[in-house]
């Protein structure tokens, strides 16, 4: 290389030295393929049909109070007890645990379905044929329904160990909010109004439900529907005891679908007796006259208990021929059934 040749290199070099060497680039981690987790929709059923919320409820409401009453002025210190007073006020007792309830608001369902589960809303508010009766004419019922939405809990796990969200529908709102140019409805809101079922709401002790065995006679407390009871309390009776079917003071006529009726009475009939006289009472008292009426005459279903003008209870009867009505005196002692 000659002096000049070597000369312009040596000029080159300084104007543009050599880059220097990139550094490298790591590897990209390979991407998974399973794709991310979408979110979950919440969704009511009856067990046979589903209704998906396209769009998750806006808020969720739950409520619950017991159901109490003034304190009846004519009502016997025994009939009290202190575990019914409301907040140590005498004047004031609690009737039942009451009603647990779960709100639904804004829930928005989108597209062509929309009818098809408003309308399918709309039915579980109607009643229904108890599933699970087995008589030619069961009584009506309110369709059960479960809640799911992945990880939601209401906070009413207590009232159900299993977990599960059962409802019966009080009242659904629907509002067609978006329209097609024909006319057909694309997009409704709604919002729904739930009860837990009194089933639900007593709860279930696995300990005593030991305690009743097959053929065993129980007496059951607890909201009639027809000769559906939906229990709050079963009480196991001892052997030879007056509510046993070997009670010589039983004499119950169980009923038979053709059979004739039966007309008889037995013991004190109050001498102004009238069918439909009396007014409706419940709570202690109520309890006190349908436990000594069931212990007296097994096998039936209590639907009302009637307090009459000479301070004495006619409680009804159902599900049996004979008797209809069973007579208890102000001690609680059964007197008298026609």
């Amino acid at each position: 290389m000659t002096l000049l040749a070597k000369a312009r290199a040596q000029i080159q070099q300084k104007v543009n030295p050599p880059s220097a060497t990139p550094p490298a680039v790591p590897a990209q981690a390979p991407k998974s393929a399973t794709p991310s987790r979408r979110p979950v929709k919440a969704v009511l059923s009856d067990n046979k049909v589903d209704v998906v919320f396209q769009f998750n409820p806006e808020t969720i409401k739950i409520g619950h109070q017991p159901d109490t009453k003034p304190m009846n002025r004519t009502m016997g210190a025994k009939e009290r007890k202190p575990d019914t007073v409301v907040g140590g006020n005498p004047n004031e007792v609690i009737m039942s645990a009451g009603e647990a309830s779960i709100s639904f608001s804004d829930i928005v369902f989108d597209g062509r379905n929309v009818i098809r589960d408003c309308a399918q809303l709309l039915k579980w508010t109607y009643p229904i044929n108890d599933p699970k009766s087995t008589a030619a004419e069961p009584p009506m019922v309110m369709p059960i329904l479960y809640f799911s939405w992945n990880n939601f809990e209401s906070g009413l796990k207590f009232l159900d160990p299993a977990g599960r969200s059962a409802l019966v529908l009080a009242k659904v709102d629907v509002t067609y909010v978006r329209f097609d140019p024909m006319g057909a409805v694309t997009r409704a809101k709604v919002n729904l109004s739930c009860k837990i079922p009194p089933s639900t709401l007593q709860g279930t002790n696995p300990t005593s439900a030991s305690a009743v065995t097959a053929g065993q006679n129980v007496l059951v407390l607890g909201m009639a529907n027809g000769t559906t009871i939906t229990a709050s309390k079963v009480l196991v009776e001892p052997s030879g005891s007056a509510g046993t079917a070997t009670s010589p003071a039983a004499g119950v006529v169980q009923f038979q679908p053709g059979a004739p009726a039966v007309s008889k009475q037995v013991g004190q009939i109050p001498a102004n007796y009238s069918q439909g006289s009396g007014t409706i009472v419940g709570g202690t008292a109520a309890n006190k006259a349908t436990e000594s009426a069931l212990a007296a005459y097994p096998g039936g279903v209590v639907d009302r208990v009637v307090k009459l003008s000479n301070g004495e209870y006619e409680v009804h009867y159902i599900g049996v021929n004979w008797p209809h009505h069973i007579f208890v005196n102000q001690d609680f002692k059964v007197v008298g059934a026609d």
